[in-house]
């Protein structure tokens, strides 16, 4: 026997109501087992499917519960007892295993199916100490056996003691052996000694007794024993999984009723069965339609969400590029300013340049004044330098000193009033050279004002496009923040795709597994496989 090792001595209970189901075929080897076991037993579905069902065994076990257990079921019958089963960490649990053989339409034997389920204290105990007594080689009166899931003792006066419980076939049989033997004695005691009318009439009774009793069993057993073995069949085939076994009686009595119970329950259950089929069916179509659907969405998903990493990309550039055009943008804002300042200052000096040239077109006027009383005075000065000559002249010898002084004063004065002219040329050409820069002046500075209107235009539209820059920069940081937040809520949308695309899958999975317990039911129309 299969030994599974190591053991601790920590029991797992599980759920009050829970079953743990398994179905193996012909050689053991398990084909389906439900959640609860799985769960149960520690292991993982993919390490217990097409694995031998003693995987699960434990060492504490007897041998001859699985001997008998095997010997049962093989029959076609089926088989209820106590097991100890080892978790796939060494720890261990008790149940109370069921076991049907499966059959096919045809009646034949085509696996096994195991239902099990949480024993109560007491039983547990009992099992326990038994399976030591078991596994210890049996007590004083000898080594015990189980039969059919029962225990019975193999001590010869014990098994004849047992063997002294018969069934109903054999009760009757004893009850017509015994009366027909019972009146064989009277007779043969009537025979060999004188005639007694009572002896008689007891033998005669006896023996009427007996042939009335074979006849009753006779009839019981057409009547009542071969419906409750036809009966047991049909049972058998029903908890075999077989639904197309015909539970058919003609009695009217309490095993026609008890008939017509199997037949309801038959027909219960493959109802029961058939929509289970059908609502597995539909699962199965309905869960396909979500599978299709959510890979599709998942596409979509994704197609999306990539798209929206490349729209951030790109937005993202653009904000870049906003942000470097906002920069310049400012640098040409504070350089219009700078043009402001210096055109403003420019048109200053050009404004103290003109007051300056009014200011020389002003003196110079004054200077022009000044040369004229000059011209004046040295033209006064030549008269009188002449007069003074006519009267050196006539005075002879004794003005000769004053006509040589008048020379010199008329000299100076002509001197003077040749001076005066250049000097008044001269203030011309000043004066129209301060004139002609004044209207320069005046050109220079319409100029600067038309320079000052360019650039406060200039400096305005550079604000218009600072100010639309920066409200550019605040949308795109919007529109950032929006695509970010749909990036954000397109990922768990794929997370959601992804949570769907799982629990579909289990929905299919346990779709798959209700598809697996039903199929060990087989129904009418069901193809025959062989």
């Amino acid at each position: 026997m299969r030994s599974n090792l190591p053991v601790t001595q920590n029991e797992v209970l599980f759920a009050e109501g829970d079953s743990l189901v398994t179905t193996t075929d012909l050689k053991g080897r398990i084909c389906y087992c439900n959640p609860s076991f799985i769960e149960v037993s520690g292991f993982t579905k993919d390490e217990l499917l097409g694995q031998p069902h003693n995987v699960i065994r434990h060492p504490d076990m007897p041998e001859e519960a699985f001997r008998d257990m095997w010997a049962t079921i093989s029959q076609g019958l089926p088989w209820s007892g106590m097991v100890k089963n080892r978790r796939k960490n060494g720890d261990f649990y008790w149940v109370k295993a069921n076991v049907t053989p499966l059959l096919d339409a045809r009646g034949e034997l085509t696996g096994y199916m195991s239902v099990r389920n949480r024993p109560d204290r007491a039983a547990v105990a009992e099992a326990e100490a038994l399976y030591q007594r078991m596994k210890a080689g049996g007590d004083m009166s000898g080594p015990l056996k189980l039969d059919r899931g029962h225990l019975l003792p193999t001590h010869p006066l014990a098994r004849a003691l047992d063997r002294l419980q018969p069934g109903l076939k054999g009760r009757m049989a004893l009850l017509s052996g015994g009366l027909g033997l019972l009146g064989f004695l009277l007779g043969s005691y009537q025979a060999g000694g004188p005639a007694s009318p009572s002896v008689g009439a007891l033998t005669l009774g006896l023996t009427a007794a007996g042939g009335c009793a074979l006849l009753g069993g006779l009839y019981l057993t057409r009547q009542v024993l071969r419906p409750i073995a036809s009966l047991t069949r049909s049972a058998h085939q029903m908890a075999g999984g077989n639904l197309t076994a015909e539970v058919a009686s003609a009695h009217h009595d309490e095993i026609g009723r008890l008939s017509e119970a199997l037949t309801q329950v038959n027909a219960n259950f493959t109802a029961i069965v058939r929509d289970a089929r059908r609502g597995v069916s539909h699962l199965r179509s309905d869960t396909a339609d979500i599978a299709h659907g959510n890979g599709d969405l998942n596409q979509r998903t994704i197609v999306s969400a990539g798209q929206l990493q490349q729209t951030a990309a790109s937005v993202e550039q653009i904000t870049t590029s906003v942000s470097h055009s906002t920069h310049k943008a400012e640098e040409a804002t504070g350089m219009a300013n700078a043009a402001k300042r210096a055109a403003e200052a420019s048109a200053a000096s050009v404004a103290q340049m003109s007051t300056s040239m009014q200011r020389i077109h002003t003196a110079s006027g004054r200077v022009m004044d000044i040369i004229q009383v000059v011209d004046e005075i040295a033209f006064q000065t030549n008269l009188l330098a002449l007069n003074a000559a006519v009267e050196s002249a006539r005075a002879g010898e004794h003005g000769r000193g004053f006509a040589v002084v008048a020379g010199e004063v008329r000299t100076l004065a002509q001197r003077s009033a040749v001076a005066a002219q250049e000097v008044r040329t001269l203030i011309k050409d000043t004066v129209q050279q301060v004139e002609a820069g004044d209207a320069q002046t005046l050109v220079v500075q319409q100029g600067m004002s038309d320079v000052q209107q360019a650039i406060h235009a200039v400096h305005a539209f550079i604000a218009d496009i600072t100010r639309g820059m920066q409200q550019q920069k605040l949308g795109i940081q919007q529109v950032n923040g929006a695509i970010s937040e749909l990036d954000h809520i397109t990922q768990q949308n794929a997370a959601l795709v992804e949570r769907i695309a799982h629990a579909a899958v289990d929905v299919t999975r346990q779709a798959d597994d209700v598809a697996a317990s039903v199929a060990v039911f087989r129904l009418s129309g069901d193809a025959v496989t062989h």
